[in-house]
């Protein structure tokens, strides 16, 4: 009880605001889940890859066979949906993204993102972004009806 005590009064009393930094050295990064937490457990791996839709590029599968097909043409609808919603040019929503690729390519393992030319990367990042959007703005078991989706809910 007595170190417990004497950590609050350390946290209170530091003239930094206390012993958590605040500004960070290093900047966090959207990356691939580490082998070494696969690795002891193949069905863990499950929690981690895709089953119908992949947002950003690290997942990201265009061939014809990938199970992910159906997710990209659905995102492509949803991201269609939101821009004629927005009232704005895709190509604005375009300049926008592209204008802040490099700020974007910090955001990941450069090793992971290196394949990735920047206009590709902007569109990619255009159409998840804005079916995100649109899923988020609109009522999920109303208006997903339109693109003949079941929204199947799951509480945690």
């Amino acid at each position: 009880m007595e170190q417990l005590t004497q950590m609050e009064n350390r946290l209170k009393s530091s003239e930094d605001g206390g012993c958590f930094p605040t500004e960070t050295t290093t900047k966090p990064l959207t990356q691939r889940v580490t082998h070494i937490l696969l690795r002891d457990n193949e069905d863990f791996q499950w929690y981690f890859k895709p089953i119908s839709v992949a947002l950003g590029p690290l997942h990201h599968d265009h061939s014809p066979d990938s199970k992910l097909q159906r997710g990209e043409k659905s995102k492509l609808q949803m991201a269609e949906k939101f821009i004629k919603y927005s009232g704005k040019k895709k190509e604005d929503f375009y300049k926008e993204v592209k204008g802040n690729i490099n700020s974007l390519r910090e955001c990941y393992d450069s090793k992971e993102i290196k394949p990735w030319c920047d206009e590709c990367l902007a569109w990619l990042f255009l159409v998840d972004d804005c079916a995100v959007l649109f899923f988020v703005y609109h009522d999920a078991t109303e208006n997903l009806k339109e693109l003949g989706w079941t929204v199947i809910c799951w509480h945690i």
